[in-house]
């Protein structure tokens, strides 16, 4: 019966796959780290919700924010307009977005407390409905 049990858990963790565990895992920290990011310079994302993009180090969010807070997010963190060209990124959930700005590089700006950083962070929203889209990576080292 022992046996049983054991080869039904291991089988259900196979099937659930290591994505499913990753996301699990790191979305609360990658929400944490976005809201102190932009909470640094005054601007709070209301309904913050994130997951892992599988198992990489990019991460996708969705929350509620007025035009205002994204112009003053925007300008906090240097984050420049975004085109057709720039995509492909990671930033695919960000994409029909009628207002979008990003930066990559890792820049001063997206740097964490304890010393981790995003390497590009886009921020996304519809100013007619309020929902925002935020999409980074943290960058390796």
């Amino acid at each position: 019966m022992k046996a049983r049990v054991a080869l039904f858990l291991a089988l259900a963790l196979s099937t659930a796959g290591c994505e499913g565990l990753w996301n699990a895992a790191n979305r609360r920290g990658a929400e944490k780290d976005a809201a102190t990011l932009l909470a640094r310079h005054g601007v709070v994302v209301k309904d913050l919700a994130c997951r892992m993009e599988g198992t990489t180090r990019a991460a996708s969010c969705t929350g509620l924010l007025g035009p205002g807070e994204a112009e003053k997010a925007a300008a906090a963190l240097g984050l420049g307009l975004l085109d057709d060209r720039t995509l492909g990124r990671g930033d695919v959930d960000c994409i029909g977005f009628p207002w979008r700005r990003g930066l990559w590089g890792r820049p001063a700006s997206l740097r964490l407390e304890g010393g981790t950083a995003f390497d590009w962070f886009v921020l996304g929203l519809d100013p007619a409905t309020g929902k925002a889209c935020l999409a980074f990576s943290y960058s390796y080292g």
